[in-house]
């Protein structure tokens, strides 16, 4: 009789906890996974094995390359990196994998020339659609940075939206036929408004994407010759013209007014900071003048540029951290040394604002950047745990809840 009576109540709580999911949606988040970070010093070196296979919705490996039409790997194991991640699934089966292809050093030529004729493009959608699914991944990402860069720019623009258009109906195509989920089509997109008006037809390809990347970081960095955040929030009341627009807030609200649908939108976020190396080491505000890149990280290595990891770290050997108001995001500086990042309080703000655009939720570059290691003591993943615990689920439909089965024992 305890029993029946405990079940019944189990069933209950069950049925309460179904309805109530059922009423939710997740965000997405969604996380690149980098193949060189494997290659990284210990005890940062990062692998498939770091991962958490519950800290993201969406993993995207970057990066395949274009060979002519078709694709391919770019390192020497990424067929096994694939193969690992993939089984993260036997964890998390929610987990979707998704292979980016493209990216900033793969140029534009390419893209160009593939997708410059409908032909080559319905070839490379083949070709796109036999790849994925020969190594069981969930669909594709596309990181052409950017259309209006290459030599067609203005064909560019327009044969972006043919890519987009083609593989859409393809990959819906194949699912029909074959009964299988349809693959995903992402796209890694500008956040910058000039880069957005010379390259996309917004309105005509977020029909067809299932969710836009909007790389909403490095508005600031070491290539200007003043102190600057890569990645703010919002405007400063002092900024004046195109410098209004360097910042995430400005870029969502144009890709909306654009016609991208929030719910499709995912801001971008940096697990990294973007340095300089000060002219005057009594000028470190926003706007101080700069000689060049801040020196090298000690896992990162490169100029200009360090890992949160690596700046948490910073912070406990006696870094000045301040906080703009303005911007919603935090700088540190010392002696000649600056950077601009983000931490626990201002991925705080930035989940508060995907909630209140109602946005489809976060992206991050990338997971080899968090402390993952938790080197700074703050825990594993400290700025994802923040996305993780903040955008979990959300509201699409009224929830109601079933009433309770009388635990009253009728035998």
């Amino acid at each position: 009789m305890e029993f029946t009576v405990r079940l019944v109540v189990l069933l209950a709580l069950f049925n309460i906890v179904s309805t109530y999911i059922i009423g939710m949606s997740e965000y997405k988040r969604v996380c690149y996974f980098t193949n060189w970070a494997q290659y990284r010093i210990s005890p940062m070196a990062f692998s498939a094995g770091d991962i958490d296979p519950f800290l993201c919705t969406h993993i995207i490996f970057a990066f395949s390359q274009l060979d002519g039409n078709n694709m391919t790997t770019e390192g020497y194991n990424d067929i096994d990196l694939y193969s690992r991640i993939i089984d993260l699934k036997t964890i998390n089966p929610s987990l979707k994998v998704i292979l980016a292809v493209g990216g900033w050093s793969h140029g534009v030529e390419r893209f160009s020339a593939m997708a410059a004729t409908d032909q080559n493009t319905e070839e490379f959608a083949d070709n796109a659609i036999s790849f994925l699914r020969r190594y069981r991944l969930d669909g594709l990402d596309l990181d052409w940075e950017y259309p209006s860069s290459g030599a067609n720019s203005w064909r560019d623009k327009y044969r972006f939206t043919r890519l987009v258009q083609i593989l859409h109906h393809r990959f819906q195509e194949e699912g029909t036929r074959t009964t299988r989920r349809p693959l995903l089509l992402s796209a890694a997109v500008s956040a910058g408004k000039w880069t957005i008006d010379d390259s996309y037809q917004v309105d005509l390809i977020s029909k067809d994407l299932d969710f836009i990347n909007l790389m909403s970081y490095d508005f600031h960095g070491s290539w200007e010759s003043t102190t600057g955040h890569s990645s703010p929030l919002y405007a400063r009341s002092d900024e004046q013209g195109f410098h209004r627009f360097l910042n995430q807030a400005a870029a969502v609200r144009y890709w909306i007014s654009l016609g991208a649908p929030p719910h499709k939108l995912v801001l971008g976020l940096a697990l990294y900071g973007r340095t300089f190396t000060l002219a005057n080491s009594w000028d470190f505000g926003l706007g101080a003048p700069t000689i060049g890149p801040g020196i090298e990280g000690p896992y990162t290595n490169a100029t200009g540029y360090l890992a949160y990891y690596e700046i948490c770290k910073y912070m406990e050997q006696g870094w000045t951290r301040v906080w703009d108001d303005e911007h919603q995001v935090p700088y540190a500086y010392s002696g000649d040394q600056w950077v601009g990042y983000d931490d626990i309080q201002s991925f705080t703000g930035k989940a508060k604002f995907i909630k209140e655009m109602e946005l489809a939720g976060s992206m991050v570059w990338a997971l080899d950047l968090d402390d993952f290691k938790n080197v700074c003591g703050d825990g594993v993943n400290p700025l994802m745990g923040v996305l993780k615990n903040a955008l979990e689920y959300h509201t699409v439909d009224p929830i109601t809840q079933p009433s309770v089965p009388s635990t009253k024992n009728t035998t």
